[in-house]
């Protein structure tokens, strides 16, 4: 047990590490590029005797391409890192259901906290998954609070 849970968690550490490094690679080296690009369109704009503010270049073709690009690759990559993350949320309940072999205790801590965190200052600036909003659950990196009670209860009643 303790080894799967070693591996899940340094398996997370290494995936979120590894992501950080090509992004952060990634931006090292498509920044000359990108500086490039556009230093060349000015320059193909200004001797063509165009506007050097023209977009319609192939160059910022490219450039936009290729930003548009890495924006999507980084958002749907954020989506599923956030559901890994509700994923594993859900994991932790269940071992601590498992671990206590008290799962109402722990759904009553659960309400508990939920009412401690909307008193929190900040609280309005955190993304819950109980909005109406449909990108409020892709963007969220817990389950809904209820969710989490009723798999909680569902779990005990199995028990009885």
């Amino acid at each position: 047990m303790l080894i799967g849970y070693l591996s899940d968690r340094f398996g997370t550490t290494l995936a979120y590490s590894a992501v950080q490094t090509v992004t952060g690679v990634a931006f090292v080296c498509s920044l000359p590029l990108a500086l490039a690009l556009v230093g060349l369109a000015r320059g193909v704009a200004w001797a063509a005797g165009r506007s050097v503010r023209r977009t319609d270049t192939p160059f910022a073709q490219l450039r936009r391409v290729i930003s548009d690009s890495v924006g999507a690759f980084l958002f749907v990559l954020v989506v599923a890192l956030f559901a890994h993350s509700r994923r594993r949320e859900f994991a932790a309940d269940d071992r601590a259901a498992r671990v206590t072999g008290k799962p109402l205790a722990l759904a009553s801590g659960l309400r508990q906290l939920n009412v401690a965190t909307d008193r929190w200052l900040l609280s309005s600036l955190t993304v819950r998954g109980t909005d109406d909003h449909p990108l409020t659950r892709p963007l969220s990196t817990h389950p809904p609070t209820e969710e989490r009670l009723d798999r909680l209860v569902r779990r005990a009643n199995r028990r009885r």
